[in-house]
């Protein structure tokens, strides 16, 4: 529950972040936001004080690690196509899952349940921030070629408050998310 409420905390404000500082910033600092804090379950103490204030802060700075930030960067790189380049790119959360969790349960068995969030808390560190450094940009006019316009479109914030079609989409990503999302805690 904590997890839940302190990610739907930051999900406003990473939106907001995205469009202020772009989504490379925020990639940084929800990278590392969130994984700095799941790897200090290492020293876990029998403190649940500890263990739910550690689980906020994760959750919180880990709403900039999610796809409202990726997709961001590539609705700016693809105009043709970007349902498919960013259906691609979301393959990558099954796959982490499918290739984590015996990962996990690999590292509980032989090394202990604390060595396992140490090792997956930083496998965002270690293995997305450098990618994210190295690559993470938004195009440039060259990058899309001598005849490209980057231009700014769509609604404002009050406008698509005002929009019925805003608050259909957000009501039904609830039972949507909630379908997809509930079971996976349970799986694996």
């Amino acid at each position: 529950t904590i997890a839940t409420v302190s990610m739907l905390a930051s999900l406003p404000l990473v939106g907001f972040a995205v469009d202020r500082f772009g989504p490379r910033i925020v990639a940084i600092i929800g990278t590392i936001g969130f994984s700095l804090p799941f790897a200090t379950l290492y020293w876990l103490t029998d403190s649940l004080t500890h263990f739910y204030v550690t689980f906020a802060v994760a959750t919180f700075f880990g709403g900039g690690s999610l796809p409202v930030v990726w997709t961001r960067m590539l609705a700016l790189w693809f105009n043709k196509r970007l349902g498919l380049a960013i259906g691609s790119a979301l393959l990558g959360i099954g796959l982490a899952g499918g290739v984590v969790k015996p990962f996990t349960a690999f590292l509980i068995a032989d090394f202990g349940w604390r060595t396992a969030y140490l090792v997956v808390g930083l496998l965002p560190i270690l293995i997305a921030l450098p990618l994210i450094l190295a690559w993470f940009r938004p195009p440039t006019i060259a990058d899309q070629g001598a005849s490209a316009v980057i231009e700014d479109y769509g609604s404002s914030l009050g406008d698509a408050l005002r929009d019925w079609r805003f608050w259909a989409l957000a009501i039904a990503f609830i039972p949507i998310g909630g379908a997809s999302a509930a079971p996976i805690s349970n799986m694996g």
